[in-house]
């Protein structure tokens, strides 16, 4: 089963409780959680520190969280933190 959703405009502190509660049903209903990044104009580093949970979290569970089209902030973001190699591990790959 694959559960698809957009990332919000702005990917910041006031987003992660909302996001990593919805994740976290997708990981139990789920085996692959794809994201729609290409809308996101600002991500912070807490977000980011959400994706990075939410990757781990849908491994231990047996799924996928994956990031569709990430946007350049989103690239951005990840590059600031010396993240790339994780953005990659997360880019779905059709």
């Amino acid at each position: 089963m694959n559960e698809d959703m957009a990332l919000p405009h702005v990917a910041d502190v006031t987003e992660v409780r909302a996001h990593w509660n919805t994740w976290q049903v997708c990981f139990n209903a789920s085996s692959v959680t794809v994201c729609d990044a290409s809308s996101v104009e600002r991500m912070t580093t807490p977000f980011v520190q959400l994706m990075l949970a939410a990757h781990r979290a849908a491994g231990l569970a047996g799924g996928r969280f994956l990031l569709e089209q990430p946007s350049e902030a989103v690239q951005e973001a990840f590059h600031a933190l010396g993240l790339v190699p994780s953005l990659q591990e997360m880019n779905r790959h059709d």
